[in-house]
């Protein structure tokens, strides 16, 4: 459908965003040749998690993501949206289990918490404090244009998705998780790590910091979107059959990756064997040669699938 070659080439185009096209996934080319400018001590790269039940296997990835940057020496911070919970579905107890949850698993995976910082939105009221600040510098055409693209994916989805008051919200507050470490002058730069398919939210509080002359700049490392399954062109929560979700037992990982339609370089197989079995980029190339020249992705596949249920033993063990 939407997310193709040919428009995450004509998105990047769009945004201004520089993307690597061809060959195995961009994400691998930064995040093993970042510009030297973002050693800085100065620099923190962020990551956010929405808590509406079991996540799936990307939204783990950019987890996965936190501890390698965090190991690459890198600042780092996930921030836990459980004031977005309570604003779209006015719970708590559920949010404050899953908290735990992705806290157990953060750790679980080697995350340093003496290195890098785990917090939800309400345990940093300044930065919700800020959300008044800023949103005095956003318009609806600012919401429009951070919900174009998912608003044509979930119409020909068949799904409803609306930008209410309380998503507005949602919206201003993930603003400010990105814009705070400069307002606050801890930071002089913000990365902010995610789906390219939701990029547009670090993009516009980049805009937005530079109309409130900020000392300071907010920057991205976006991931290609990946494929979901049985034909989805994204993996997404809100279409349950195009994800693997991490209660997934080994059973049904396998049913995903060794059943599902193409073994390519396209494919969803190959995507998923880049992101989570290549520590190197010498590595990444090479399971990207296996699907686009040797055919030789069996053993790849195998490997792969044993890593996913590795991943989803642990996030169950991670509630306890």
């Amino acid at each position: 459908m939407i997310f193709d070659r040919q428009y995450i080439e004509d998105f990047c185009q769009k945004n201004g965003i520089r993307s690597v096209t061809g060959g195995f996934s961009p994400f691998y080319r930064y995040c093993y040749n970042l510009p030297m400018r973002f050693n800085s001590c100065k620099t923190i790269f962020t990551a956010g998690v929405a808590l509406n039940n079991t996540p799936h296997l990307l939204t783990i990835f950019e987890l996965i993501n936190m501890v390698r940057l965090q190991k690459m020496g890198y600042n780092t911070q996930v921030v836990l949206g459980d004031i977005d919970a309570l604003l779209a579905r006015h719970e708590n107890r559920m949010c404050a289990k899953l908290v735990k949850q992705y806290r157990n698993f953060l750790l679980n995976i080697g995350y340093d918490v003496k290195r890098g910082i785990i917090r939800t939105q309400s345990e940093d009221l300044t930065v919700a404090r800020n959300t008044f600040f800023i949103s005095s510098y956003i318009n609806e055409d600012d919401f429009c244009y951070v919900k174009e693209d998912m608003l044509d994916y979930y119409s020909g989805a068949s799904l409803a998705f609306s930008m209410d008051y309380a998503a507005k919200l949602s919206y201003a507050l993930m603003l400010s998780d990105f814009i705070s470490p400069i307002m606050l002058g801890d930071y002089e730069r913000t990365v902010v790590c995610s789906g390219l398919d939701e990029s547009k939210y670090a993009i516009l509080a980049s805009k937005k910091s530079l109309e409130m002359h900020l000392q300071g700049e907010i920057c991205g490392l976006f991931t290609e979107v990946v494929k979901g399954l049985n034909g989805y062109s994204k993996m997404s929560k809100s279409i349950p059959d195009s994800c693997i979700f991490l209660s997934a037992n080994k059973e049904r990982i396998s049913e995903a990756i060794l059943d599902e339609g193409e073994h390519d370089a396209d494919s969803i197989q190959c995507q998923l064997a880049i992101l989570f079995l290549a520590d190197t980029i010498e590595r990444a190339e090479a399971i990207y040669t296996s699907y686009s020249i040797e055919k030789e992705y069996k053993s790849i596949e195998l490997e792969l699938i044993d890593k996913i249920n590795e991943i989803c033993s642990i996030w169950r063990g991670s509630a306890e």
